[in-house]
């Protein structure tokens, strides 16, 4: 994987991009230059995750594109509590996904989890009332994102269950995100697998 940092631009009333530049910034505001290794990979989603959680938006910025007032200190709080959790993938996943959703699905509880490349044809989006009412801004938002951005595709974009080898891989996590890799005609994407133990 490449080298060093990549380049930030922040778009103004746009919350989607400059939600895309504001976890940019943080991360390497965090790591700096970095070797995209499957861990570093792994704190970038969970930045964009928690920062998508909070509603950050452009009002949240200050001057200088960092996080400001009390954004930032629920920021910081929770990065705390995430980095305070075992530094593996699938404590860190179960801690992101408990963040986001209030609780684990079962099968995820003792669930193994790797960081893969998936075909994209064999995600399962199994929660199909969900999957139709995805809104079509941030899905369009995405879809351009994956077509212009090289670090986006380096990154995961979800998480999905694998029940036994060859199966399909059901969406959990990352509808809009793995909906928008489709709609781009990305053969391969990045996802967190969870597979039984």
């Amino acid at each position: 994987m490449g080298r060093g940092k990549q380049p930030i631009t922040l778009v103004k009333a746009q919350r989607k991009p400059v939600l895309e530049s504001l976890a940019e910034k943080t991360f390497f505001g965090i790591f700096g230059a970095v070797t995209w290794t499957k861990k570093n990979k792994r704190d970038f989603w969970a930045v964009e995750r928690i920062l998508s959680r909070l509603q950050v938006t452009d009002k949240d910025l200050g001057k200088d594109g960092k996080l400001k007032g009390q954004k930032k200190k629920d920021f910081i709080k929770l990065w705390r509590s995430y980095q305070e959790s075992p530094d593996n993938l699938r404590s860190r996943a179960q801690w992101l996904l408990t963040y986001e959703y209030g609780h684990l699905l079962p099968n995820l509880i003792d669930a193994r989890f790797s960081l893969e490349e998936v075909p994209v044809t064999e995600l399962y989006f199994a929660a199909q009332k969900h999957a139709q009412n995805l809104d079509q801004d941030a899905l369009s938002s995405y879809s351009s994102r994956h077509r212009q951005n090289e670090l986006l595709k380096r990154l995961p974009q979800g998480v999905v269950f694998q029940k036994r080898e060859h199966d399909t891989y059901r969406v959990v996590d990352g509808y809009h995100r793995l909906s928008a890799a489709k709609e781009a005609a990305q053969r391969f994407v990045l996802v967190v697998v969870a597979r039984p133990r």
